[in-house]
């Protein structure tokens, strides 16, 4: 197993509060020779920046950064197994939880090295605790799509969710993201909820970074 994560989710609404723990593991991950080749050029690159002395570029280091970061995600497969438990509150913060709703999921992901579309899969289980009503769980199945290539970043993404009561509903989504320059990204995305309501969903906006050139260790 590789790259154990913990997370902690809140939220406070009104007089509820909700505390979400879950936990995220990557089952297996491989790489072909070639992309594992480059991942460890991109590396020694990073490293060789880091030892150059008192003055840092930290212009040229979040560059090799994202580069390392890129190779990573090249000519990859990786399966990966989450769990997550959501408990609620009406007396207090972390007073009398209820832990009323779990799930699973497993993710599969294949990104090859030369060509700028990546496939990921998924299978996901839901389930309220401590009750017997006809949805008290939901099976999903999904499966996206991601091109990737000079400026655009765009992403499709359907899922399919049943119900043990026997009720069906689906989720289709499109996303895309333009870099107007280095440091700006215009965003947006269309699509239709899970929920038993025929709704279309728009968002458009804007994603800004600030950097700095260069650092001094005096």
């Amino acid at each position: 197993m590789q790259t154990l994560t913990f997370s902690v989710a809140t939220y406070k609404e009104k007089n509820t509060f909700g505390f979400a723990p879950g936990l995220r593991v990557q089952l297996l991950r491989l790489y072909s020779e070639r992309s594992r080749e480059n991942l460890q050029k991109k590396a020694a690159d990073l490293v060789s920046l880091l030892s150059q002395g008192t003055t840092i570029n930290l212009d040229s280091i979040n560059k090799a950064n994202e580069a390392l970061d890129e190779a990573s995600q090249q000519g990859l497969f990786v399966v990966e197994f989450a769990a997550a438990v959501l408990g609620k509150s009406t007396e207090g913060y972390l007073k009398d939880l209820d832990f009323n709703k779990s799930g699973t999921w497993l993710n599969i992901k294949w990104q090859p090295a030369k060509f700028p579309v990546g496939l990921v899969g998924l299978a996901r289980y839901s389930w309220k605790n401590n009750t017997s009503s006809q949805d008290s769980s939901a099976l999903d199945f999904g499966a996206g799509l991601k091109f990737t290539k000079a400026k655009w970043d765009l992403s499709a993404e359907y899922v399919n969710r049943r119900e043990t009561g026997g009720k069906h509903y689906e989720r289709l989504a499109f996303a895309v993201n333009y870099a107007i320059s280095e440091n700006i990204v215009l965003t947006g995305s269309v699509g239709k909820d899970i929920s038993g309501v025929n709704n279309i969903i728009s968002l458009l906006g804007f994603k800004v970074g600030l950097s700095r050139n260069e650092a001094k260790d005096k």
